[in-house]
């Protein structure tokens, strides 16, 4: 195998976490680890794999956990960190609902109920919206150009990371 996919799992919410190192192209589990600690997971790596197996691999796809890119830096000498484009739509998502927030403090109190009750609808897929799901959001953005353009934005990301060849998608990154 060439690249990785090492994510996390909770175990009981918010208390204990396993990891899954997974192959991407065959779509398999390699192993679950009991542990996510740095070290643990060094020590696995280097218990387990041979230097010869770690340097083949060329990308680690991760979330953005700081401790998973020491860990690919350490063990995968030869492998680039890929943040995986779940957690990336996710971060472009939180800094949307972000605004959505800003914009419900300065809204008026005949309008705050609706930006309150909008999270989940801006957070969906535009290709998963109904007709009624528009019509809130023309209405919302009526209200607030700054929470369209922002919605845009991570519409417009989402597309980004459909593309698959890399000097599109650079591009596409670039005029995003």
């Amino acid at each position: 195998t060439k690249c990785l996919n090492i994510d996390e799992f909770s175990i009981r919410k918010r208390h204990e976490y396993a990891v899954a190192i997974s192959d991407p192209h065959n779509q398999k589990i390699i192993n679950i680890l009991p542990s996510r600690k740095k070290n643990d997971l060094i020590n696995h790596f280097k218990e387990e794999w041979t230097e010869e197996q770690r340097a083949k691999i060329e990308a680690v796809s991760i979330d953005m956990w700081g401790a998973y890119k020491t860990v690919i830096e350490e063990v995968f000498p030869n492998a680039i960190v890929v943040a995986d484009k779940f957690h990336l739509v996710k971060k472009v998502s939180d800094a949307l609902d972000e605004i959505r927030k800003e914009v419900k403090r300065d809204a008026s109190s005949a309008n705050e109920a609706k930006f309150y009750k909008s999270r989940n609808l801006l957070r969906k897929n535009g290709e998963d919206l109904t007709d009624e799901d528009h019509e809130k959001l023309i209405e919302l953005f009526r209200l607030s150009p700054a929470l369209q353009r922002a919605w845009e934005l991570k519409e417009e990301f989402r597309d980004v990371l459909q593309i698959n060849r890399i000097n599109e998608a650079k591009n596409a990154l670039n005029d995003w």
